[in-house]
């Protein structure tokens, strides 16, 4: 929708009455110059991340990300993300960056696997250190630096706990990732359960009846955690995604377990 928007004059002017929207644009191109008389001056930047209605006397509320968008070889400013539109050298990863925006998807936690590993290997073959080997020791280290943040977003976003723990951070409502507890004592119960199984678990016929019905519960906590985004109930998917770290390691126990039996994992 907001595709054809390149710079924020052009927005204020299209949406000239009070609306709420939260959006990002990934190459808005700015120059020197006021927006009106409620704005200071600005330099030239890349993304804007929410325009929203605000007090009476200002049409709009802008949160905007500045980013140094000056080539670090040749020093002239460029709208691209990647490379420099001048001399065509690898520029510096943006680490303020969200993950689904370096990968060009909707923020959503119901997410197209296959479309996110397609692009995985895309941006991997584009910025793989050995693409860049002839070139110099700072694109290099550039390279190297995407190829390292490439790898972490893809191994956040593909993982369904970790995709939710992220988007729960974008929004600002974080899980402490350690010493996590809950006072739900009905599913300690359960977990305490499922522990004592896998302690007891002897063969492959065990093992596979219990692998089966953890992926099912897991599966199932997916959809949960997906149905809570999009009705944008926060602390149902909180709930949801406590509920699936405990059920996550119950499942890395159970893939012990069957290493040490010599059942190979599934």
């Amino acid at each position: 929708m907001f595709q054809g928007i390149r710079t924020i004059e052009y927005c204020l002017k299209n949406f000239a009455s009070p609306f709420h929207s939260t959006y990002s644009i990934r190459k808005v191109v700015l120059h020197r110059g006021k927006l009106n008389k409620s704005f200071h001056w600005f330099q030239r930047f890349k993304t804007v991340d929410r325009c929203t209605k605000n007090a009476p006397q200002y049409p709009f509320y802008l949160t905007y990300s500045i980013r140094e968008v000056s080539c670090w070889k040749c020093g002239i400013e460029n709208s691209d993300n990647f490379y420099c539109e001048n001399c065509n050298v690898l520029q510096e990863p943006d680490f303020k960056q969200n993950y689904f925006d370096l990968f060009g998807l909707q923020l959503s936690y119901n997410i197209d696997s296959p479309n996110l590993i397609s692009k995985y290997h895309k941006l991997q073959i584009a910025f793989h250190p050995d693409k860049h080997s002839n070139k110099s020791e700072k694109e290099k280290e550039i390279s190297e630096k995407y190829s390292s943040l490439i790898n972490k977003a893809y191994a956040t976003l593909s993982n369904p706990l970790q995709r939710g723990l992220y988007i729960l951070k974008m929004k600002g409502s974080p899980i402490n990732e350690e010493g996590t507890s809950s006072n739900d004592s009905q599913l300690l119960i359960e977990i305490l359960d499922w522990n004592d199984d896998i302690d007891s678990m002897d063969d492959a016929r065990e093992a596979s009846k219990i692998t089966a019905k953890l992926n099912q519960i897991i599966s199932d906590l997916t959809k949960e955690i997906s149905e809570a985004f999009d009705q944008n109930d926060i602390e149902k998917a909180r709930i949801l995604l406590n509920k699936m770290k405990y059920y996550t390691n119950v499942w890395q126990k159970l893939k012990v377990k069957k290493q040490n039996l010599g059942i190979p994992s599934d």
